[in-house]
């Protein structure tokens, strides 16, 4: 698999399967009428795992992941809320999604302004195996979650293990949080950091993207064969009428 491929971070292959989608009820909550949608969650080879729900508002989207993770016990895992505040702009997807993990970058380390992508802390916890349930919300234009972006993360470690520049503060990358909460395309995206370690290690491993990771993720698994710690293996994706 290609370097470049390996670098362009978090979304969706191309080659999936198209989902079908749909806003399956509308509801009131706090902040206004929300608008909410319930999808399959995929295993990143295609095979159903579970449901994914996002319910947004003016003010901000919550995202919650109801899965299977088989006989993965003991690791520590994250679930990350995927943002392409702008998928008119997307051009890699085959519709559903619009999105994919082409459109996060223009070059590496380089954001895609256009589209406007982040991906935000929703939830972490260790696993016991079999079923598990992650949720989470974030709000428009920040704070972005209760631990933040995950893609200042990606881009320092980009640009120190990949084109070989010095030290890079997480924080000091402009990423663009959530802009849109009713019209952005949404994945839900679970990560594996490994097993789980103990202490400041283990909050690092369950509230970081690159928690107990010393490289960059791992590519994405195209089967049980190739599911590896440190990558994203499950999504459930969220499209909203415009």
């Amino acid at each position: 698999m290609s370097k470049r491929y390996m670098i362009l971070g978090l979304a969706l292959i191309i080659g999936l399967a198209v989902i079908a989608f749909g806003i399956v009820s509308s509801t009131t909550a706090k902040g206004g009428p929300a608008l909410e949608s319930v999808e399959d969650a995929y295993w990143w080879w295609g095979e159903t795992a579970g449901t994914g729900k996002v319910v947004r508002t003016s003010s901000g989207v919550t995202g919650e992941l109801n899965t299977s993770v088989a006989d993965l016990s003991g690791k520590a895992m994250t679930l990350w809320i995927v943002v392409f505040n702008n998928p008119e702009y997307c051009t890699t997807g085959p519709g559903v999604p619009a999105c994919t993990d082409q459109d996060v970058f223009t070059a590496p380390g380089v954001l895609n302004d256009a589209v406007a992508p982040d991906f935000l802390y929703a939830a972490g916890h260790v696993t016991d195996g079999g079923d598990e349930g992650f949720a989470g919300h974030i709000k428009k234009n920040g704070p972005e979650g209760l631990y933040g972006t995950g893609l200042g993360e990606l881009v320092c470690r980009i640009r120190t293990d990949v084109l070989g520049e010095g030290n890079c503060d997480p924080s000091s990358i402009n990423t663009p949080g959530l802009q849109n909460p009713e019209t952005a395309e949404i994945h839900l995206v679970m990560h594996d950091h490994g097993p789980a370690l103990k202490g400041q290690e283990l909050k690092s491993q369950t509230t970081s993207f690159l928690g107990g990771c010393p490289g960059l993720p791992a590519p994405f698994p195209g089967g049980w064969d190739e599911l590896l710690d440190c990558q994203s293996f499950q999504f459930s994706v969220h499209q909203q009428q415009p």
